[in-house]
């Protein structure tokens, strides 16, 4: 069962790989239906379900996922779909969990930022963006999240790259 396994795993990698996120999910499906303890198999599902917008279907299997094996990328990407069902509570909940379990996680890291910045929270949202920031110095992502707080704190100046600062 191992080794089939191991096949549908790859087959929804490979197809993963060809932006075929349909394959990847039918693959899985069947990885799941081989073994239905599979951490990999549901954290790789919710994480497509959420890729496509399905939230409702992403929770369980990212449930399954961290409780067959908690990680920090589990529990980074749970927050993420409740961040995008507005359940701000669970996910910081769970963006703070995936920084107990690895520090430096990128996406637990600014996820995490935006949400203390929705919530008002600038200096704690600047403090997890630059986090980001130092982890992935060239997103743009992080550096436009960023220059957002800083026009909520009202700080325009320090939102403002040096390149930009300097054409004024």
């Amino acid at each position: 069962i191992k080794t089939v396994e191991k096949n549908h795993l790859q087959e929804a990698e490979d197809a993963l790989k060809e932006n075929k996120i349909d394959d990847a999910l039918a693959a899985l499906d069947a990885a799941l239906a081989d073994d239905p303890d599979n951490a990999a198999a549901h954290f790789w599902r919710g994480r497509l379900r959420a890729g496509k917008g399905e939230f409702d279907k992403a929770l369980p299997d990212l449930n399954a996922a961290i409780r067959l094996k908690p990680t920090a990328e589990g529990y980074a990407h749970r927050g993420y779909v409740y961040q995008k069902q507005r359940q701000l509570d669970d996910a910081l909940a769970d963006f703070n969990q995936a920084l107990r379990l690895d520090p430096q996680h990128y996406l637990a890291l600014f996820l995490r930022g935006l949400v203390l910045g929705d919530a008002g929270n600038t200096k704690a949202s600047l403090s997890d963006l630059d986090a980001a920031l130092a982890l992935q110095p060239d997103s743009r992502e992080v550096l436009q999240a960023r220059g957002q707080v800083h026009v909520l704190r009202k700080e325009l100046d320090d939102s403002l790259t040096p390149g930009i600062r300097g054409t004024e």
